[in-house]
């Protein structure tokens, strides 16, 4: 029925950017009219405009626009797949499930379970090292991906290490400040061997 009708790009972003921003304010009775009216969009124009639009509702000034914007992104998995959005988007959303806000959370750990249901192992790959480690942690939990794939994890974790951090001991790092300190000082030895004082010329013997 839905294939019936077109939407111009322009009037489809419009339409869903409307929609997502009047999620935070929809009552609890008219919410499964309105995931069939973003079901049916995704086949008006496409699956990965209705995502992306979700996806935006990470933007609003809104709380509760945040949170349902999630939720429903969550029932389009279910309908389309989790291709509607990019491997940005979902460490984007791992960030957030992170995050301070406990409703923000809630709902961002709840999209990534469904990722987890639907992908498996390969949520993992996408997220790396770029997820908080405890929402890491969790994951693998619920997954419980084969040896393969935390051999591959593990190598690419010592490949690239997080930001901010290194992976030294306190040892390595006081026996890297003790060469460092040698360093110097062997690099001031030689610079003060190699340097040559000028030439003072004496002022000529006065005769008595």
């Amino acid at each position: 029925e839905a294939a019936k009708y077109t939407l111009t790009d322009n009037e489809s972003s419009i339409l869903l950017a409307l929609l997502v921003e009047k999620l935070g304010n929809i009552h609890t009775s008219i919410k499964p009219t309105v995931q069939k009216i973003f079901a049916k969009l995704g086949f008006i124009s496409t699956p990965q405009k209705v995502g992306a639009a979700l996806v935006n509702g990470m933007n609003s000034r809104s709380i509760k626009t945040k949170q349902e914007s999630m939720d429903m992104l969550i029932q389009m998995f279910k309908v389309y797949g989790p291709d509607i959005i990019t491997p940005k988007d979902i460490k984007a959303y791992a960030k957030l499930a992170g995050g301070n806000d406990l409703a923000i959370k809630n709902s961002a750990m709840a999209l990534l379970n469904e990722l987890a249901n639907q992908m498996g192992d390969n949520l993992l790959l996408v997220l790396d090292s770029d997820a908080p480690q405890k929402v890491l942690d969790t994951l693998t939990q619920k997954i419980k991906p084969s040896s393969m794939i935390l051999e591959e994890l593990n190598k690419e974790t010592k490949e690239t290490p997080r930001k901010g951090k290194t992976s030294t001991t306190p040892r390595d790092r006081e026996v890297s400040k003790k060469e460092s300190t040698t360093k110097d000082t062997k690099d001031f030895v030689g610079l003060k061997a190699n340097t040559t004082l000028p030439t003072v010329n004496q002022p000529p013997a006065q005769k008595e």
